[in-house]
C-alpha cells in the first residue's frame, strides 16, 4: 500500500460481525487507520483484546443518525451493518426496514462529498435464477423482507453516488464462509454436526450454492475500495463455482475421518441453484479466489473443533 493510502481513514460498520471482524484485521495489517463501529453490546467484546494504535472503537446505532456523525471524518466506509437473518427480518418487518433501509440512509447521509463507500448486498436479491451463472444483469426476483431491504439499500447507495457525489459501489455477496461464522449458516452447521456425531445428515443434497472463503471476500472488498473507477457499479462477489450440498457434505465428512453422509431427501425450501458470474469483478480489480473449498473447509473445521474442545 502506498503512503497516500496509509493516510486514509477507514470505517467498518457491522465491524463485530463475521466478515466485519476479518475485514478490520486485514485493513489493520495493511496499515490503514481503522474505525470499528457496531452496537456497544457486542463491539467491545469482540475488539477488547485488540491492541493496535491504528484501531479506534466507536459504538453506534445505525438507526440513530446522530451516532454516525463521526463518519464525516472517514475517507472510506464499508457498510456491512445489517439485520442479516432472513428469518428474523420476516418476523420483524419494522425493525428490518429500520436497520437495513433507514440505517443505510443514515450512513450515506453522514458521509462527506467524495468519500468512498462499499455497500454489502447479497446474491439473494436475484431470487430463483433464470440462468446459471447469475450475472449482474440478471433480473431481481426475490420478494422476501430481507432481500427487499437490500434492494432498497442498493438503490439508495447508487442514488447517493449522484446526489451527494459519493463514490459508492454495491457488492452482491454470495455464500461467504470461514472461521468465526455462526451456526446459522450451512458450513459451520455441518462441521459441528460432523464433529459431534458418527454420521452427517443433510436435508437434501441437490441444491447448489456458491461458496467463497472469507479471506477472499475481504480481499475483493478492499481492492474495490481502492479502485475509484468502479464507483456507481454493482459487482457479484463469489467463487463462480457451483457446489451441491451433497458434494459439500462429502467434503466435510472426508475432513472428519470419513464419516458417512445420509441424504434425507426432504423437500427443498428456497432457491435450488446458486452460482454467480464473477467475470466483471475479476476483470475490474484483477481479483480471483485463492482458497479452494477443500482447503477452506479444512481451516474452518480445525477452528470449530478447537472451539468445541
Amino acid at each position: 500500500m502506498n503512503s497516500s493510502s496509509a493516510e486514509r481513514k477507514v470505517t467498518v460498520t457491522g465491524a463485530a460481525g463475521f466478515i466485519g471482524r476479518r475485514l478490520c484485521a486485514s485493513l489493520l495489517s495493511r496499515g490503514y487507520k481503522v474505525t470499528a463501529t457496531d452496537q456497544d453490546s457486542i463491539l467491545r467484546d469482540v475488539f477488547a483484546p485488540s491492541i493496535d494504535s491504528n484501531l479506534t472503537i466507536i459504538p453506534c446505532d445505525v438507526t440513530d443518525s446522530k451516532s454516525l456523525e463521526f463518519l464525516a471524518q472517514s475517507d472510506v466506509v464499508f457498510h456491512l451493518a445489517a439485520m442479516a437473518s432472513p428469518h428474523q427480518c420476516n418476523e420483524n418487518l419494522d425493525k428490518a426496514f429500520d436497520v437495513n433501509v433507514n440505517g443505510t440512509l443514515n450512513v450515506l447521509q453522514n458521509c462527506t462529498e467524495g468519500a468512498r463507500l462499499i455497500f454489502m448486498s447479497g446474491g439473494i436479491v436475484y431470487g430463483p435464477p433464470t440462468e446459471i451463472p447469475i450475472s449482474e444483469t440478471h433480473p431481481l426476483g426475490s420478494h422476501d423482507v430481507y432481500s427487499t431491504t437490500k434492494v432498497i439499500g442498493e438503490r439508495l447507495t447508487l442514488m447517493m453516488n449522484e446526489k451527494r457525489k459519493l463514490n459508492t459501489t454495491v457488492v452482491r455477496n454470495f455464500s461467504t464462509y470461514g472461521p468465526g461464522q455462526t451456526s446459522d449458516y450451512i458450513i459451520p452447521t455441518l462441521i459441528e454436526q460432523a464433529s459431534t456425531s458418527d454420521v452427517l445428515e443433510i436435508w437434501n443434497g441437490e441444491p447448489t450454492r456458491d461458496f467463497t472463503y472469507v479471506d477472499d471476500t475481504v480481499e475483493a472488498l478492499i481492492l474495490l475500495s481502492e479502485n475509484y473507477n468502479v464507483s456507481g457499479e454493482i459487482f457479484n462477489l463469489g467463487s463462480g463455482v457451483e457446489t451441491s450440498i451433497g458434494k459439500l457434505a462429502n467434503a466435510i465428512a472426508s475432513a472428519s475421518d470419513g464419516i458417512p453422509v445420509v441424504d434425507l431427501k426432504k423437500d427443498v425450501v428456497g432457491n435450488t441453484r446458486q452460482c454467480c458470474d464473477n467475470s466483471k469483478l475479476r476483470s475490474s480489480i484483477a481479483w480471483e479466489p485463492k482458497i479452494s473449498l477443500d482447503d477452506g473447509i479444512s481451516i474452518t473445521a480445525e477452528h470449530i473443533r478447537n472451539s468445541l474442545g
